[in-house]
């Protein structure tokens, strides 16, 4: 294949590319969270942002809602919580990743000067970074944490959900769950680490999941 697969605009089956060395990414439009504080339920799976709408439990709460022309009236200035792209981790590692088990990729879509955070370390981590933060009260060993304040300024962590390959409606999570790749393999060939987050206190800096989801992206000053 191609360094790139094109830019995916909608996650159906003729998007899947259900492997390790994908590197698919996907720009599902302009949406944006409209309570990124809390964690929402969308009905089900889904293809596109625009079937997530209200919350499954509670109708009368909007969930996502279009970015149009940033406004204050209709609350669009929030450009921080817009849900942006996904990306295989192989397309966040800018394609060298590879099947790398040891170390950490030498380059991502970061721009120059910027880089994905890596794991096991204090800096340049999503445990580093976290736990610079005491209201997020961090607790590694159980992984736990107040997933709230992961919205506030300056951290602004999106519940964006993922695109996953296995379910039937590739969208999954966006409202309820966060998703974000790290630089760093696992031992697995398949699989890479990752922050993950949901619900009010379930807060995972390092996680383990398959190379072939799609997360978004965090890039740190290196």
């Amino acid at each position: 294949r191609s360094l790139f697969e094109p830019t995916a605009t909608i996650a159906d089956a003729s998007t899947i590319l259900p492997d390790s060395l994908g590197m698919r990414s996907w720009s599902l439009g302009d949406y944006r969270l409209v309570h990124p504080s809390e964690a929402l339920l969308c009905p089900g799976q889904m293809n596109s942002l625009s079937q997530c709408v209200n919350d499954l439990n509670d109708p009368n709460k909007t969930v996502i809602a279009p970015y149009t022309t940033p406004t204050v009236q209709n609350q669009d200035e929030l450009a921080h919580y817009i849900v942006g792209n996904h990306y295989q981790w192989n397309a966040a590692t800018a394609g060298s990743g590879g099947s790398i088990t040891t170390g950490d990729t030498p380059s991502s879509i970061c721009p120059k000067g910027w880089r994905l955070p890596i794991t096991y370390t204090l800096s340049n981590s999503y445990y580093g970074l976290l736990n610079a933060y005491p209201a997020i009260n961090l607790d590694l060993a159980n992984n736990t944490g107040d997933v709230a304040r992961l919205a506030d300024a300056p951290l602004y962590f999106v519940r964006s959900g993922e695109v996953y390959p296995a379910e039937t409606g590739l969208l999954t999570g966006p409202g309820a769950a966060g998703t974000y790749w790290s630089s760093t393999p696992s031992g697995d060939t398949q699989l890479a680490l990752n922050l993950a987050y949901w619900a009010t206190n379930a807060l995972y800096p390092i996680a383990y999941l398959e190379r072939d989801r799609s997360f978004s992206v965090r890039c740190l000053a290196r």
